[in-house]
């Protein structure tokens, strides 16, 4: 349940690229890393999340910060964005606060 277990796993691979051995410890039958379809759930409501910032112009068609002020909650979709875009573990460390983040970011776009 650390970094190394879930990138190195058991075999202590060098290359810290996650083992879906690793996952398999919890996660019996996982063949890939989209463990219950996460990943894809994930990336949708990203892509929408995506699509709401560009609509408002906060964001570039390349995903950039169009600097600016804005209000509170967009600020903090946006802040959340960026986030997910510069960690670029599609909230995989931390799934059920990245989905709360998620949903209060959408919210906050409406």
């Amino acid at each position: 349940n650390s970094c190394v277990g879930c990138h190195m796993g058991d075999n202590q691979v060098h290359t810290f690229e996650p083992q879906i051995a690793s996952c398999q410890t919890c996660h019996a039958g996982a063949e890939n890393f989209d463990v219950g379809g996460y990943l894809t759930e994930f990336d949708a409501k990203y892509a929408e999340l995506e699509a709401a910032l560009l609509a408002r112009g906060m964001i570039t068609a390349e995903g950039a910060t169009v600097p600016g002020s804005y209000d509170a909650g967009p600020a903090q979709a946006l802040f959340f964005y960026n986030l997910v875009h510069e960690d670029g573990s599609h909230g995989i460390h931390n799934p059920n606060y990245f989905n709360a983040l998620m949903e209060m970011a959408l919210e906050a776009l409406k």
